[in-house]
Order: C-alpha cells, then sequence, then structure tokens
C-alpha cells in the first residue's frame, strides 16, 4: 500500500544512503564519501563537484550514520563532561562555556554528554568502555575520576580552572581583573574601596583568592597614603549589617561576581544610599543582567565564551594529535584577559 507521498513503505523506511547520492551524482560512492566528510580545502573534488554532491544529499535527506562513522573511525565521537556532586547549573559564564566549547566540537563532528562521577561506577564504563573519546570538567577536577582516567589514556581539558591532573586547562587572569577595576576607581578619586565576597554562596575557586590579591596589591602599590582597603567575605544579611554598623562607609564597592552586585545594590538602596552618587558600585562577569540594572553596572568581562571556543580547540589538538609530538604552537595552560567595561555605576566620589 503506498504511502501519503506516494512511496512504498519499504521505500519511505530506507534512509538515504551513500551508494544513492553516488548514482544520483555519477560518481563513485569513496567520491561521495570525500566530499560529505572532508573540509573544502582537503577534499580532492573541484569545488563544483564538492558542491554538488552536498546539494544532492540534501535535496534527498541523506542523514549521516552517527555509529557506522564511529566504527569505522574507532572513535564514539562523544565528549564527557565530568562533574561530581549535584548535576552543574549551567547559567550565565557556565552556560557561555559549554555552549561555545559544544558549537567547536560540533563543527567537527564530536557530541557532548554528561558524565556523573559517582558511586554507581557507570561513569567507568564510560572512560574505560570507549564510550567517550576525550573529557572536559568544569572549574575543578573530580579527583575521583584522575586513576581511571590515566589508565583510559582519554585527554581531559579543564575549563576555567587550573589542575596538574589535567591534559589542559584554560583559565582567566582573575588578578589582572581584578586590578583593571581597582586602578579605574582609583583613577577616579576612590581610596576607601571595599571587595565583597558571598562566600556562602560562591562554590570554592581559585579566582576568589586571585581577584582578592589583585585587588589588595594594586591598592598596596598605587602609592596613595590614605588608601584603605578591605575585604568583606559573608552573605548578603551579613553584608547588609556590616554596613549599617561601620561609621565610616567606602567610597566605592567591588563585588567578585555579578550575583553580589545584585545584592549589593539591594542592600544599598534599602539603606538609602544612592548608587553612584554616594558609593560607586563595579563587578566581575559582563552577564545579564549586569547591563540592565539602573545603573548599568561597570564590570570585568571575563569572555566565558572565548573559554569555551579555545577550551574546545585545544580538545581537538589533544584528540587528534599524539600527545607526544604536539604541534610547537601548542599551549598546556592557556589564560584568557579580561576587559574592563566602563559604565554608569562608577562615578569620582562625593567630596567630603
Amino acid at each position: 500500500m503506498p504511502s501519503p507521498l506516494g512511496l512504498s513503505q519499504n521505500a519511505a523506511a530506507s534512509p538515504v544512503t551513500l551508494a544513492d547520492i553516488a548514482k544520483r551524482c555519477n560518481l563513485s560512492k569513496a567520491s561521495v564519501s570525500r566530499a560529505l566528510s572532508m573540509s573544502a580545502e582537503d577534499c580532492p573534488l573541484s569545488p563544483a563537484t564538492q558542491q554538488r554532491v552536498r546539494t544532492v544529499s540534501q535535496e534527498m535527506g541523506y542523514r549521516v550514520n552517527a555509529q557506522a562513522r564511529a566504527l569505522a573511525s574507532g572513535k564514539s565521537m562523544t565528549i564527557g563532561l565530568l562533574y561530581e556532586g549535584t548535576l552543574p547549573i549551567l547559567d550565565s559564564v557556565y552556560h557561555q562555556i559549554v555552549k561555545t566549547f559544544a558549537a567547536t566540537l560540533r563543527q567537527h563532528g564530536y557530541h557532548l554528554t554528561l558524565v556523573a562521577v559517582d558511586e554507581t561506577n557507570h561513569w567507568e564504563d564510560d572512560l574505560l568502555g570507549g564510550r567517550v573519546d576525550g573529557c572536559i570538567c568544569l572549574h575543578s577536577f573530580p579527583e575521583k575520576a584522575a586513576p581511571l582516567i590515566q589508565r583510559s589514556n582519554r585527554p581531559v581539558v579543564l575549563l576555567n580552572g587550573h589542575s596538574a591532573l589535567a591534559s589542559g586547562s584554560i583559565s582567566v587572569d582573575d588578578r589582572h581583573g581584578a586590578t583593571l577595576l581597582t586602578q579605574h576607581l582609583l583613577d577616579l578619586g576612590h581610596r576607601h574601596i571595599l571587595m565583597f565576597t558571598d562566600t556562602q554562596r560562591e562554590t570554592p575557586h581559585y579566582s576568589i583568592g586571585e581577584r582578592q590579591t589583585g585587588f589588595l596589591q594594586c591598592m598596596r602599590n598605587s602609592g596613595f597614603k590614605d588608601a584603605q582597603p578591605q575585604c568583606f567575605e559573608g552573605n548578603a544579611d551579613a553584608f547588609a549589617q556590616a554596613w549599617a554598623s561601620m561609621s565610616v562607609h567606602p567610597t566605592a564597592v567591588i563585588c567578585y561576581s555579578h550575583v553580589e552586585a545584585v545584592q549589593a545594590l539591594r542592600v544599598l538602596r534599602r539603606a538609602g544610599v544612592d548608587v553612584p552618587t554616594q558609593v560607586s558600585l563595579a563587578t566581575f562577569n559582563d552577564v545579564f543582567p549586569v547591563a540592565e540594572l539602573d545603573p548599568a553596572l561597570t564590570c570585568v568581562a571575563v569572555h566565558s565564551a572565548e573559554i569555551g571556543r579555545v577550551g574546545g580547540q585545544m580538545l581537538l589538538t589533544l584528540l587528534e594529535s599524539n600527545p607526544a609530538a604536539m604541534p610547537p604552537e601548542f599551549q598546556s595552560e592557556i589564560t584568557i584577559t579580561p576587559t574592563l567595561i566602563e559604565r554608569e555605576s562608577t562615578t569620582p566620589p562625593p567630596q567630603a
């Protein structure tokens, strides 16, 4: 019985093959395979022939058989995102990192999957059973997985973190970022500056210490005898209580992240303090809602999308090259330089 499209049931159910495309294009199956699997620069076929094959394959509804390709290449074409504990919440910064990382992989036929490092030991099958060709971790390395990764000989790249256990890492120069924010405020005339970190909310991360160090060093090296650096660690309620008890308030606040910045803005407004006429406010992370707040916040952009893109390129290099014979330009540790974005929330301090 014919289908609604006028095809027999067998024809409707049969997937388009390379042989079908080759017959339509009057080419060999090998030529069609080259046109669809190789880059335009590497393919020996003429550009016109390559384009004809791609056009015909689209018209015929051809789909790559991922399983067949994996069997032929000896690869799973899958990358595992290793995580320990609760499922990582991929919002703001980490959303951009994973988004661009996955997009970079897809350009080369790889896909991303979650691999939970837990007590079930299913993740061990993923690593040792060849279900993933490589791995990434976000901000920290599950040390429990280190022995198995070494046994599996799978490359692992750490995004937004440092670890000697990883094959490579991409991180941000957070100390430089803190220097940019601090120097910006010093140039405006601020001398009493406080840095606010919600240590009850933030996951332990190298950037906390790096940002505090950059802030303190810049203040101490400023040459201003009246420079007063101050670091506050605690949640928003504790910050509000500390602010209310201060006899002399700082004229500027630097927040560890956009989350603290929203908290600080709310605390200051409830205390009747106007930003920026009475206190300037600056933060890390150029993500929502930093630019949409009133006032829009001066910030340091950590370029999270770049972390994902460069991390993807690093892992592809590790996957497609012999680690013992890496190209000279390969770097196992790459640092992304942040940039300062000046907005309405920072102005010169009020005159005494």
